[in-house]
């Protein structure tokens, strides 16, 4: 029988033994120091230990679960001490509406009554000069007083029309404000601009003023939009139609 080879506990000396005193005490020739031989049976092969599980018990509803998972997937618990609440996306926040700028502002020019004041400036200076002139006929006075206050009360309406005649386009619509003592507005939306028309006529074209018509997608008649006698109308015209571009892109 082969000898068993070891090592001193105590003194590291290379020893020696038989087989048949495995499992006794013997004490060391070096240093006398007591030994004891292992025993046979330990160096019997150990039972090798049985194979992981191929599953777990989730703790939350006891389904069988993988033991890799970190998400049960019956009951949506997380395996790692989170919280479903915690982890889902938080709710996104409501999108606040966009803000209304104003892109452009403006009223009709005074080369739209250049008309009015022309023919009534006339007829008010012949008005002022039959009055002081000692021409007419004291029964015809009347007639250049008449006239003069026509004149004047013309003049007075065109400016005041003017002035009270409001045009405006935002980021959201074109607006028209009109009248003197009542007032009315009139608005498109800019995503229901169906159509921007532009109109001219001789004396417009030479004065460079015109009208810009906006046509929403409502019924012929309605809904519709006009700044009339604005000053360089194709600038108007083409402000509008990019921004009618620009919201139908949002």
């Amino acid at each position: 029988m082969a000898d068993l080879k070891f090592n001193c506990p105590h003194c590291q000396q290379s020893l020696e033994a038989p087989e048949e005193m495995l499992g006794q005490q013997i004490n060391c020739p070096s240093c006398n120091g007591a030994i004891t031989l292992p025993n046979p049976e330990s160096k019997q092969t150990a039972t090798p230990p049985p194979p992981p599980p191929q599953t777990r018990v989730c703790p939350y509803c006891g389904e069988e679960i993988l033991p890799s998972a970190v998400k049960c997937k019956h009951c949506g618990e997380f395996l790692d001490g989170r919280n479903r609440e915690v982890v889902s996306a938080p709710p996104s926040e409501p999108q606040k509406p966009q803000a209304e700028n104003e892109i452009w502002k403006g009223n009709p020019s005074y080369l739209y009554y250049f008309g009015d004041f022309f023919f009534c400036g006339f007829f008010l200076l012949i008005s002022v000069i039959g009055i002081f002139s000692h021409f007419l006929p004291s029964e015809l006075l009347p007639l250049p007083i008449v006239l003069g206050l026509f004149s004047l009360l013309r003049i007075l309406y065109a400016f005041l029309d003017r002035n009270t005649k409001v045009y405006a386009l935002t980021n959201k619509r074109a607006m028209c404000k009109i009248g003197i003592i009542s007032r009315k507005i009139h608005e498109v939306g800019t995503k229901d601009i169906r159509n921007i028309n532009l109109h001219q006529g001789i004396f417009a074209r030479l004065f460079g003023v015109g009208t810009v018509e906006i046509e929403s997608a409502a019924a012929a008649g309605q809904g519709h939009v006009r700044f009339m006698g604005v000053k360089d109308p194709l600038s108007v015209r083409d402000v509008i139609r990019r921004e009618k571009d620009e919201a139908d892109s949002r």
